[in-house]
């Protein structure tokens, strides 16, 4: 049957990996000792239990005293602790650092996450987000670190948990699964079949479990009709069965919907758990209608009456306590200086959130090399709210950070330049006036910009005073406009007049130092070997490009069918031949890259392709190759798919760049054999700057 072929899956995957992992025996020896009202507790989020250190976060679970079993603390989110403002740094989104390709910057990203979650005295952090950008207008796309690409998000995922669990924080990749909409999220089927969940959707999260990961979030959202918390399908038989998971599964804050039926198919926490528990019994709701008591006592119930056998429950409590364990949260001990309301940020986090979101930033546009600017003897305007009024550094909900101070734009500007040059600012808010100040400068740089939050989608994809920058790039020909977005927009119509344009994504608050480091090729600009940002989406010319149904998005009857299956972002563009504004991938640089040759070796079954790259400058500058595969045709796949890619800092001449290939690159998903199937035949690989500009090609044939 179904339920057992999953439940041989889960047993294969937890044998292999006990064999090799103590941690599990001390666990479930720990376990062993303990009653079932003491195991639920651990596994029933309860903030009224949270004493001394242990309280001012956003999650809770108790611990069991006299086993010595501490208490767990969890806290918001994939872009840094979520606190008291001021007190943590603003880092750039996850999706804006994967704008840099680079997997040492995603791994720094993830340690300098992972110690001011330490600094703070926090276990758990929610996050990294990693889910897919199905919709271009999704409103969390900015948490997530995929774009739109599952072997990009595979690469970076690994990174993030690598550099946070590295700080003995416990990682919690989120929203399982399938969370690809904020429209109707609490009620919303997302109706995937099993193929495209795996070759799409599933990546991300293998390659958070590569690393180690020990703690999943399960989203809010339903799955082929079952909400994802209590989704057999998806917790048991891909995530624990194939992809062989082996941490615990906690709720989003709304995700748990039942007790049976999440406690047999996978759910081990409810998570927040009671917002007004019984003052004698912490496991009894006095009242929570938002969140209804779940795994409190109902668990316990239902446990002694059979419905749940006790044998599940000790296993959820083992997994929990394994991560305490590996992480060494279990023998840490807390202390009062290490709390939610500890300052963590520091010079040194300071300058990497500058130096991150310098290498993400995306050059699009630079006609006539207007950039870089020249410090000296230039009349620059700076117009636009989001330049200095009202900078828009990062987006809203649970992945919202306040720092302790932002770099404007203006005021950037305003420190980078000599004492030859004059900087004026203007709000925009009276395009005339704007105009005339544009009229009279020699540069007009605009920043036109626009957020999103968790609990709705955009609602348009242009940007915030773009009629402003229509109206300064018509008067002055040499306008940079500056686009401030949490992941992809429409730059139509001010994109033809626009001389230089910027892309930034949520860049934290470093945006305005940032940016000055780009516009003038400042010294950490050339460091770093900038412009060096890709877009890790395609940027289309209008909202629905994509052409989605309202069945696809927002859903009919609170169904969302993906007729599109494979064809997601720039597998739609390229298979379908649109085109759009900027493909995925794109990005330019101050200095040319030329690709000389290409060449195939193999060992045993991975082959490494070589490329070979030329820098022509007299200055280091940075290349980002991307390898592309096709497929045969017997395989149904996409044309144009990411396999390998890196980001390397050249120094003048000619270097050498190897890209692996594995047989996962050559495999799709079996559904009939719940395996991935190697396809036989001549693949075709191509590597470029970006998936429309692909210089080299080979063939490699396989099996």
């Amino acid at each position: 049957t179904f339920q057992t072929s999953v439940m041989a899956l889960v047993l294969l995957s937890i044998l292999a990996i006990t064999a090799a992992d103590p941690s599990w025996d001390q666990a479930a020896g720990i376990v062993k000792q303990m009653t079932v009202e003491e195991i639920v507790g651990m596994l029933h989020g309860n903030q009224s239990q949270a004493v001394g250190a242990e309280a001012g976060y956003v999650g809770f679970s108790q611990g069991v005293a006299r086993l010595n079993v501490p208490g767990v603390t969890m806290n918001d989110g994939p872009q840094g602790f979520r606190g008291p403002h001021g007190t943590s740094t603003q880092w750039p989104s996850g999706m804006t650092v994967a704008q840099t390709f680079d997997r040492k910057a995603m791994r720094a990203f993830g340690t300098a996450m992972g110690k001011e979650f330490a600094d703070k005295g926090c276990d758990v952090q929610f996050g990294p987000g990693v889910n897919i950008a199905r919709l271009p207008w999704g409103g969390r796309n900015f948490e997530y670190l995929s774009g739109e690409d599952p072997f990009l998000g595979h690469e970076m995922a690994f990174e993030v948990v690598s550099g946070i669990q590295s700080q003995g924080i416990i990682a919690n990749a989120k929203h399982f699964f399938n969370n690809n909409q904020e429209t109707n999220r609490h009620f919303i089927s997302e109706n995937v079949d099993e193929r495209t969940q795996m070759e799409i959707y599933m990546p991300p999260y293998e390659g958070a479990v590569k690393a180690g990961l020990l703690s999943m979030m399960c989203g809010n959202n339903r799955v082929n009709q079952h909400y994802s918390c209590e989704s057999q399908p998806a917790i048991q038989k891909l995530l624990r069965g194939v992809v062989g998971f082996q941490g615990w599964v906690l709720s989003d804050y709304q995700g748990t919907r039942s007790t049976i039926a999440s406690a047999n198919n996978g759910l081990d926490q409810q998570m927040p758990g009671c917002s007004k528990p019984d003052l004698k019994n912490p496991l009894i709701c006095t009242s929570d209608k938002i969140r209804p008591n779940w795994y409190g006592q109902p668990l316990i119930d239902a446990v002694h009456n059979g419905s749940v056998p006790v044998s599940i429950v000790q296993d959820k409590a083992t997994r929990i306590i394994r991560a305490q364990l590996i992480s060494g949260v279990f023998n840490r001990t807390r202390s009062p200086n290490k709390t939610a309301n500890s300052n963590v940020t520091s010079p040194e986090h300071t300058q990497l959130a500058r130096q991150l979101a310098l290498q993400a930033l995306v050059l699009l546009k630079n006609e006539g090399d207007l950039l870089p600017l020249s410090l000296g003897n230039l009349k620059i305007a700076v117009i636009g709210t989001a330049a200095h009024d009202a900078p828009i550094t990062g987006g809203g909900g649970s992945g919202a950070v306040t720092p302790y101070a932002q770099s404007t734009v203006y005021q950037a500007v305003q420190t980078m330049v000599d004492s030859s040059s004059t900087v004026t600012y203007n709000s925009g808010n009276n395009i005339t006036a704007a105009v005339k100040l544009a009229e009279e400068s020699d540069v007009a740089i605009v920043v036109i910009a626009a957020s999103s939050h968790e609990g709705a989608d955009r609602a348009t994809l242009d940007l915030g005073q773009a009629d402003v920058a229509t109206a300064v790039a018509a008067v002055n020909r040499r306008t940079i406009v500056i686009a401030v977005s949490p992941g992809t927009f429409v730059a139509r119509p001010w994109l033809d007049n626009a001389t230089a344009v910027v892309y930034t994504g949520m860049t934290g608050q470093e945006q305005g130092n940032s940016l000055a480091q780009l516009l003038f090729n400042g010294d950490e600009c050339q460091s770093l070997g900038c412009p060096s940002g890709r877009i890790p989406f395609t940027i289309p010319t209008t909202m629905n490009q994509v052409n989605f149904s309202s069945l696809q998005y927002p859903g009919i009857n609170n169904q969302s069918n993906y007729t599109e299956k494979l064809l997601v972002g720039y597998r739609y563009f390229t298979t379908a031949q649109v085109e759009p504004d900027f493909s995925f991938g794109y990005g330019l640089g101050y200095s040319q890259v030329n690709y000389v040759a290409i060449s195939v070796g193999s060992s045993g079954d991975k082959h490494n392709v070589t490329i070979t790259l030329d820098n022509p400058n007299k200055a280091s500058t940075r290349a980002v190759p991307q390898l592309y595969t096709t497929f045969p045709d017997s395989a149904d796949e996409p044309v144009l798919q990411l396999k390998a890619f890196d980001s390397v800092l050249l120094p003048p001449g000619s270097s050498q760049v190897v890209l692996e290939l594995t047989p996962r690159s050559f495999s799709i998903w079996d559904v009939d054999t719940t395996q991935w199937k190697v396809v036989s035949g001549v693949h075709m690989v191509q590597v470029g700057p970006n998936v429309k500009d692909l210089r080299l090609n080979t063939t490699i044939t396989v099996g």
